[in-house]
């Protein structure tokens, strides 16, 4: 038998060899590809199933997004949400076979570390972001078609001055049993004053009982504070669209809900008291100043009634024989009238009816000669009715204020803090994989480094 030389054969394996490296060094290089579009994926997927773990109720009864970072613990920790996200991107990862296959995995890929870099809570940058989701909520419910007219509503009584004190002070006249007192406007009004502004304005109706401890809701305390940037640009409509989130979620004392902490919520938002029955008076307050403003405009300039109160003043200020104090005396009857109006107006607001902004005299409903008398017969369904006008002393608040004191509310209810609540957030990822491919085609037993991928994500509720 004839022997060969085996230099071809050898020659041949060393080509194979280096063809096989240069296969599987591409096979490598492919599958780092795929390996970190795997990162990429699974960055998005952990951040998605993160966001859908927000607070069903603040959702289901508040229209509002926000991911709770305490998970309902003593306090709020990003090491929460970061051993939560593991635990997402392990399920998302682990790509386990089914039992008995021959499954092999090609992208074995891990999650080795994971930072919550950055993040915003709701009350950071003085909520304006809350505010802002809110806002977004009521835009696409259909809420941008009545921003135009509650635009027109709150800047025409603002730009009307209404928030001004009348300046007008009573003149103290004849003592009860003296010639004309018991005919006497301002000791009618005086009367009046005496029994107590709810008792004026609510008549037969029930002023809730209930309070709250506000020592610890968030208005009233140090707040934890997140680390992102806040965007604090202003939009024209943004106010405007959270007041009308204020009206159709929470409660008035002409819209009660159930199940409150406090039943006449948006006077709370207005006052800030700590019970409905302080709340209710400072709103009704604030709408007596409100509409003895427009009252005491619509006197100075109305002829009729402008001849009655001359008449009434000469009247009076000859009865204590000071003729010469005339014109105080009709600037007092001035404030008293409008007074007495105020109250009528604010007791129709609350019984369901409406008052016109600028009155006519139509609309008019006292009798100088009679200020003390209430009648129950008066029915006007032409003007602005109570929710209007809460919107219009609303609008006089401050956003911060309103933003904060509706966060009270959520946590009374709810029993949660917002403070704890997440709106965005930046997450950092790394990821490791061990090399497979060039494992075959590596001479000696060099150690094989493991690669490394990271991903920086940003996930939010926020539009």
């Amino acid at each position: 038998m004839k022997r060969r030389k085996a230099s071809i054969t050898v020659f041949l394996s060393l080509i194979l060899m280096l063809v096989l490296s240069v296969v599987f060094s591409f096979l490598e290089a492919a599958r780092v590809c795929g390996l970190e579009a795997y990162a990429k994926m699974d960055a998005a997927q952990t951040g998605n199933s993160l966001l859908a773990e927000y607070d069903p109720a603040l959702k289901e009864k508040y229209g509002i997004l926000c991911l709770d970072g305490s998970y309902q613990t003593d306090g709020f920790q990003c090491g929460l949400v970061e051993n939560r996200a593991a635990f997402f991107s392990d399920a998302n990862l682990s790509g386990k076979p089914a039992l008995g296959s021959r499954q092999w995995e090609l992208f074995p890929l891990r999650l080795s570390f994971m930072n919550v870099s950055r993040y915003e809570l709701a009350p950071d940058g003085d909520g304006i972001d809350f505010c802002r989701q809110a806002a977004e909520a009521v835009r696409r419910e259909g809420g941008a078609d009545l921003v135009q007219e509650l635009y027109g509503l709150v800047t025409r009584k603002a730009e009307k001055g209404t928030w001004q004190q009348t300046g007008v002070k009573t003149v103290k006249t004849a003592a009860p049993g003296e010639s004309g007192a018991e005919e006497n406007p301002l000791d009618a009004v005086e009367a009046m004053k005496a029994r107590g502004i709810l008792a004026l304005v609510m008549g037969d109706q029930n002023v809730s009982a209930k309070k709250s401890d506000l020592t610890e809701v968030l208005s009233h305390r140090s707040l934890r504070e997140g680390n992102w940037e806040v965007d604090k640009s202003r939009e024209w409509d943004r106010k405007l669209l959270f007041q009308l989130y204020l009206k159709k979620y929470f409660s008035s004392v002409r819209n009660i809900k159930k199940d409150r902490a406090l039943d006449y919520e948006m006077e709370y938002i207005i006052a800030g008291k700590d019970s409905d029955g302080k709340n209710l008076k400072a709103v009704v307050n604030q709408l007596l100043l409100l509409r003895e403003a427009a009252n005491v405009a619509y006197l100075e300039t109305s002829g009729d009634k402008s001849q009655k109160l001359q008449a009434a003043a000469v009247l009076l200020a000859t009865a204590i024989g000071q003729p010469e104090l005339t014109p105080v005396m009709k600037q007092s009857l001035i404030a008293a009238w409008a007074y007495a109006e105020s109250v009528s107006d604010v007791r129709l607001l609350l019984e369901g009816q409406c008052v016109a902004l600028v009155k006519t005299d139509a609309q008019w409903h006292t009798d100088l000669k009679n200020l003390g008398s209430s009648s129950r017969k008066i029915k006007q369904e032409k003007g602005q009715d109570y929710e209007d006008y809460l919107q219009i002393l609303l609008w006089k608040t401050s956003e911060k204020t309103m933003t904060y004191r509706c966060m009270d509310l959520i946590e009374m209810n709810e029993n949660v803090k917002m403070d704890n609540m997440i709106l965005q957030m930046e997450c950092f990822y790394t990821y490791e994989a061990d090399p497979i491919f060039v494992s075959f085609c590596t001479i000696g037993k060099a150690p094989f480094k493991k690669y490394e991928f990271t991903q920086n994500r940003t996930v939010s509720y926020q539009q």
